[in-house]
C-alpha cells in the first residue's frame, strides 16, 4: 500500500522511480515512514489539484500508521484543494478531493474541519450537510433536516434528491405532513432547474 501511494505520488509529480535501493531501517514502520515522507516531499512541489490529490493519497496510509500526521497531511490537501484556482484542468476531482478530505477531516478534528467546510465549493457543502439531514428526521427536527437539505442551493449547489428521499423514509410512515414538506421542497427545486433531474456527486 506504501509503495502504491509513493509511486502514484510520483506519476503525478511526472517522475520516475530511480534504481537507487531505499535505506537500510531496522523496522519495516520506519521504512514506511521514509517513503512517506518521501512522498510529501515530493508532493509539496505540486499545485492545485495534484497537490491536493497527492496529499490525500499520503493521508490515507499516515491513517495506519501515525493518526497526527495523518491530521496533518490531511490539512495541507484539504487547503490545497479549497484554495481558489480559476485555471484547474479538472473541477470535477477537485471537488472530489474537497468532499474526501473536508469529510474526513471533520470527523477526526470537527473545527478544522469545519473551518474548511467554510471555502469548500457550494456542492461540496451542500452534500456533507445534506448527509446529516436523515438523522436530524429521526430526532423530529424537520426543520433543521430540510435546511440541511437546501441551504447551499442559493450558492450553485445542486438540490440533494436522493438526501431528501432518506429523509422521507426516515420520518415515521404516519408522518405525512412532514413527508408532503420534504416532497415539496424537493419539487420546487426541480421546476426551478426545468432542464432536468440534477443529482449530486454523492447520490
Amino acid at each position: 500500500m506504501i509503495a502504491r501511494v509513493v509511486l502514484a505520488v510520483l506519476a503525478i509529480a511526472g517522475f520516475t522511480p530511480g534504481h537507487k535501493e531505499a535505506p537500510t531501517m531496522p523496522t519495516q514502520t520506519q521504512v514506511a515512514q521514509h517513503w512517506l515522507q518521501a512522498a510529501d516531499a515530493t508532493a509539496a512541489n505540486l499545485r492545485g489539484v495534484d497537490r491536493a490529490y497527492a496529499y490525500w493519497l499520503i493521508s490515507q496510509d499516515w491513517r495506519k500508521a501515525d493518526p497526527k500526521k495523518e491530521a496533518a497531511v490531511l490539512k495541507k490537501s484539504c487547503e490545497a484543494a479549497v484554495a481558489p484556482d480559476d485555471n484547474s484542468p479538472n473541477i470535477t476531482l477537485r471537488d472530489e478531493v474537497q468532499l474526501n478530505c473536508v469529510r474526513r477531516m471533520m470527523l477526526i478534528e470537527p473545527k478544522t474541519g469545519t473551518e474548511l467546510l467554510a471555502s469548500a465549493a457550494p456542492d461540496v457543502r451542500q452534500q456533507i450537510l445534506a448527509a446529516k439531514a436523515a438523522t436530524s428526521a429521526k430526532k423530529g427536527d424537520i426543520d433543521a433536516a430540510l435546511t440541511m437539505l437546501s441551504s447551499e442551493v442559493s450558492q450553485g449547489a445542486r438540490y440533494p434528491y436522493a438526501r431528501a428521499l432518506e429523509v422521507i423514509k426516515a420520518l415515521p410512515a404516519g408522518d405525512r405532513p412532514d413527508k408532503d414538506r420534504v416532497f415539496a421542497q424537493a419539487l420546487s427545486f426541480y421546476r426551478q432547474k426545468h432542464n432536468r433531474f440534477d443529482v449530486g456527486p454523492e447520490d
